[in-house]
């Protein structure tokens, strides 16, 4: 793996790829014509309801961003493109910026007791609970910059993948090419392939 180097950048300066693998077909689909904030807003809502995003944001309110959970991108027009690591990333973003989620109708079971409140109000409880120290992991995240003269997005992805061990044939969905799945999974939560 040829990477530039490993760094800490804030938060700023990232963005997420809108052809990311882990994105499904029907989302990068419609981020195609967006521009920047419009993509965040679209992916924020995406990852929100279908990845279980609210989960790392009350994990990152007590731990905050683990140094050692690298995000991978490529710098492109003076940002650094996300392939990898999309949910902690959109995680540290509505935890900074809790109003990403405020418009957002979503409904979530609260741990203290068994009624259903809004996310947006689930969010605004861990936000609260953070240290300045906490916030502070999350302005700037660690970056394993892939060297942009070398790679494209598809292929630092296609690279990453493979050194992971992750690029394995039979857990690629062959219709949407979603490539993580929990175990024991037999269907594509994306768009309801067998696998």
């Amino acid at each position: 793996m040829a990477l530039q180097y490993l760094k800490r950048e804030p938060i700023k300066y990232f963005e997420i790829w809108e052809n990311s693998p882990r994105l499904p077909q029907s989302i990068q689909t419609k981020l195609a014509p967006l521009n920047a904030e419009e993509k965040l807003k679209e992916v924020v809502e995406h990852y929100l309801k279908n990845e279980e995003v609210l989960n790392l944001c009350r994990a990152m309110s007590v731990l905050g961003f683990s140094p050692i959970d690298n995000v991978l991108g490529l710098s492109r027009n003076g940002k650094l493109v996300i392939f990898e690591g999309n949910r902690r990333l959109i995680a540290a973003e509505i935890l900074l910026n809790p109003d990403l989620i405020k418009d957002i109708d979503y409904l979530v079971k609260d741990c203290e007791d068994i009624t259903a409140i809004q996310a947006y109000d689930m969010l605004k409880r861990y936000r609260a609970v953070m240290s300045e120290e906490l916030v502070d992991t999350l302005r700037e995240l660690p970056i394993l910059e892939f060297n942009s003269s070398l790679y494209t997005l598809e292929s630092a992805t296609m690279e990453s993948m493979a050194s992971s061990g992750a690029l394995n044939e039979e857990v690629v969905c062959p219709e949407c090419g979603r490539w993580e799945f929990a175990e024991g999974e037999t269907e594509c939560g994306d768009c309801g392939c067998a696998l």
